[in-house]
This record gives structure tokens, sequence and C-alpha cells, in this order.
């Protein structure tokens, strides 16, 4: 599967998604239009575009198969991975532990950066972020377990 399959892929399911929720939103009338009008176009354009992506790059669709596939796509499917594992542990751990163990994370394994590098950098981001966020702009980040 090529990179362009799995992107049309991406902007059609974007597309069925933003869509799904567009249409839930009001539409307004044509002199005045609701919320839902911008949400609903971008969504039928990423429709459009997915499609025709797709359906643009048929040669050869599946020939390598599905496990080659993945193989080809392991740091795309460890980055979800790893956000995914972020977005679990954020209420439990709190922000400043998880931003940084999420920073850490893809510094190490994803960019392959050495440890002291990436645990250096990981701890900066996570203090200086919850710095601006939570000091500075007063904007309610999870505190988990952990008293900041």
């Amino acid at each position: 599967m090529k990179k362009e399959r799995v992107a049309s892929f991406i902007f059609f399911l974007t597309g069925v998604y933003g869509l799904i929720f567009s249409l839930s939103l009001p539409m307004g009338r044509l002199s005045e239009p609701g919320a839902g009008v911008f949400p609903l176009i971008v969504s039928l354009l990423l429709l459009l575009a997915g499609a025709s992506m797709f359906f643009a790059g048929t040669e050869k669709a599946f020939a390598n198969g599905f496990l080659s596939f993945l193989k080809e796509q392991k740091v795309p499917f460890l980055i979800i991975l790893i956000t995914v594992v972020f977005i679990f542990l954020l209420e439990i751990l709190g922000y400043v532990a998880t931003a940084s163990l999420y920073i850490f994370l893809l510094f190490s394994v994803v960019s392959r950066y050495k440890w002291y590098f990436a645990l250096t950098c990981a701890g900066l981001i996570g203090i200086v972020s919850w710095y601006i966020f939570d000091i500075l702009l007063e904007t309610p980040l999870p505190k988990g377990i952990f008293p900041f």
C-alpha cells in the first residue's frame, strides 16, 4: 500500500467524521449561514479529495500485502500508540508527568535521540509548557497524582 493510499484513506475517514458531526450543527439560511456550514463544506472537500486520491492510485493497489504495509508504516503506528497512551494517562498522572513522558518517548523511541538529550528536552518542555499554560495563562490542567 502506498503512502498516497494511506493519505487518501485518512482524508476520507476525516471527511466522514466531519460530515457526521457537521450535520448535527445548525445550517442556518443562505443569507445567514449557521455553525454547520463551514464544517460541512470542509468535510465534503475532504471526502472528495480522499476519494479522488484513492482512485487515482489504483495501479498495484495491494501488491505488497497488508503485512508489508504494517512494516513500512511502523513509525506512524508507534506515534499513534504513544499518543493513545498519553491520552489515557493524562488524567491519572497529570499534565507535567504525562507530557514529559510523551515527549521523552517521541524523542527517544521515534526520533532515536540519546536518552539523556530526550530526558532533558522532555523535562524542559513539560515544565515550561506547564508554567506557560497553568501559571501565566491560568488554564486548568489535569493535576493527577502529583501536586503540580
